[in-house]
Order: C-alpha cells, then structure tokens, then sequence
C-alpha cells in the first residue's frame, strides 16, 4: 500500500448490518464516482432482479455497470452464492459483479469465481481494494468543494469587493467573522497539500491530518473522519457567506 495512506483505514467502524454494509459499500463507490443505487429492481433477459448496490460510471465511454452483493453473514460464502450471482451479471449485461462478505469466502466459492468479472472480497479487503482510488477522489472532491469558500478567506482574496462595499455595517462584519472563522479549514481543502505538484501522486497524507488533528473538531479514526470533516465544514462556511451577500458570489 501507498507509504502515505498507511495510518487509517476509508471507515473505521465495521457495518453493524446487512443495510448498512449496503450503505457503506455504495459509500465508497460513490465517493470514487459512480451514482448508486441501494436495493434496486433490475430488469434482466430472465426477468426483474432486486440487487443490493447498483452502481453506474457515466464518465467513461460507454458507461460502466458495477453490481455488488452484500453479505453480511457470520459464515463463509459458499459457491452457490457466486453461481447466482453470476447469472445475474450475465444476464443483466453489468461489466462487473462485486460480492462484499462480512468474514470471507468458502474454497468452492474462490474457484467458482476465478475467470470470471467476479470479484470476492471480506469488508476489509474492499475498503483496500479501492483505498488508494477513493482517498484520490475524495482529495479532488474537498479541493472542488472548498475552493470557492478558500477564494473568500485567502488573504489575496478581493475579486467580491464590489459586493462587500455594498453590504450593510453588519452584514460585513459578519462576513469578517465568517472569514476568520472558516480560513484555516478552507486552506486545508486545498489539493496541493496532498497531491505532488508534479506527479498527481498522494505524498505526505498522514502526517498532513497527524499535524492538524489538535486544531480539529473531532477525533480522527479514519479517512472518511477527516475527508468528510472538511468537506461538510467548507459547505457549511459558504453557504453561510452566500447568506451574508443574498447571493452567490464566485471567482
């Protein structure tokens, strides 16, 4: 694995269920750029079929089709399971079939889907089979997310001072405080301080949030912790600038 996403795992907590082994599992594959569906009616050549994660990628050409199956049993999946499944990924014409197991899978179960766009993996497997993809993904989305919010707070910023010399004494206060009150975490949205500038390649993640864990809200148990603190925070400072101007102002 990368040596800068060794500390973390994307979510800490086990799914407690079979629903919320779906949610999370449609979690991570969302975040890396499919739209999901949960508990979705399929139709397939042999009829309507219910499918537990129904993922699509519709930035590749032609779109990609991802099912997954989510067990969250006490017990090993046997090959009948991945039989099944097959048929389904068969006949519903998906480009791949995923099937998510709480503890693991049967000898029978390995071999039935060797040769096949049938990919087995416990929990912990999946979340490191697309650990590196989505820590990416979710770097791009929160640098997405905040930059507009970290144009307002740089100290450079000056691009809306038509519109703040026309807001009220108070209102511009407001929007001072909300620039003091938001600048450090819109900053770290920002991709440079996870990308290498030159490589696109992740470099020095964890000690980045190791840094900045005392200046936190929360406690950080996992990637998902940090990624979706900054995101849901910068989100949280710009709609409350965009309540001070009455509008969106953008760069």
């Amino acid at each position: 694995m990368h040596d800068d996403i060794k500390k973390y795992k994307v979510f800490n907590q086990s799914p407690v269920d079979w629903q919320d082994l779906q949610i999370k599992t449609s979690q991570i594959l969302s975040d890396i750029g499919y739209a999901c569906e949960i508990e979705k009616n399929i139709e397939t050549v042999r009829g309507i079929v219910n499918v537990d994660v129904y993922a699509e990628n519709k930035s590749t050409q032609p779109n990609q089709v991802l099912i997954a199956e989510c067990k969250n049993w006490n017990n090993n999946i046997p090959k009948s399971v991945v039989h099944s499944f097959r048929t389904v990924i068969s006949d519903s014409g998906a480009n791949f079939g995923l099937i998510v197991s709480k503890i693991g899978f049967q000898e029978g179960a390995k071999e039935a889907a060797k040769k096949s766009n049938i990919l087995l993996f416990s929990w912990e497997e999946f979340q490191e089979y697309f650990k590196l993809e989505w820590m990416k993904s979710m770097i791009m989305n929160v640098h997405r997310v905040g930059k507009p919010l970290w144009d307002f707070t740089d100290y450079m910023g000056d691009f809306y001072d038509k519109e703040f010399e026309q807001l009220e004494p108070s209102k511009k206060n407001k929007f001072i405080e909300l620039k003091r009150k938001y600048s450090e975490f819109a900053f770290y949205s920002h991709k440079d301080f996870y990308l290498n500038y030159f490589t696109g390649e992740i470099e020095h993640l964890d000690k980045a949030i190791e840094s900045r864990e005392d200046k936190l809200p929360i406690e950080i148990k996992c990637y998902s912790d940090y990624f979706y603190f900054i995101r849901d925070y910068c989100k949280e400072g710009l709609d409350a600038i965009d309540e001070v101007f009455g509008k969106k102002v953008r760069k």
